[in-house]
């Protein structure tokens, strides 16, 4: 049991570090070839923070586990602050998109979907980790994320 918590702890922030690392290696590939290179650089940097943080919380999870002490006691301040963090990023990415588009107008469809799909990722992201677990999500309604769990039970909102 311990063993498979602990390869689950692993999998789950290693899996969010894999995921910032090829959202990276797509956005360096695909720079040179776009016009639209502060709109990419906006939703992509939006999504790798969001993705960060998941990867700090299993971390984080991992090591209590390992050292059955509380090595990081202000995770749930840190949480706070990341959350707000997000929302932020989540709207301002938006408004360099618009701007981009307005004063360059050289995106394609193409381009322009790329950028919408990632900028979903990094919503649906965001509400995965601070409202409801989407992996669990059934008959309208979902049992709260553990990164909403910790934030609660330490009463900040």
């Amino acid at each position: 049991m311990k063993r498979e918590i602990k390869k689950r702890l692993v999998y789950l922030f290693t899996g969010e570090i894999s995921a910032i690392i090829v959202f990276t290696l797509i956005l360096f590939y695909y720079f040179e070839n776009l016009s639209n290179r502060y709109s990419l650089t906006s939703v992509v940097l939006t999504l790798n923070v969001i993705l960060l943080q998941g990867s700090y919380f299993w971390f984080v999870k991992w090591r209590q586990f390992e050292t059955r002490k509380n090595s990081f006691p202000k995770l749930h301040y840190h949480l706070k602050l990341l959350k707000k963090i997000d929302l932020l990023l989540l709207l301002v990415a938006p408004m360099i998109v618009l701007i981009e588009i307005l004063l360059l107008s050289e995106s394609s469809l193409m381009e322009l979907l790329t950028l919408l799909c990632i900028y979903i990722f990094s919503i649906i992201e965001y509400i995965n980790y601070y409202f409801i677990q989407l992996t669990n999500y059934s008959n309208g309604s979902g049992k709260p994320s553990a990164i909403a769990k910790e934030i609660k039970l330490h009463k900040i909102e």
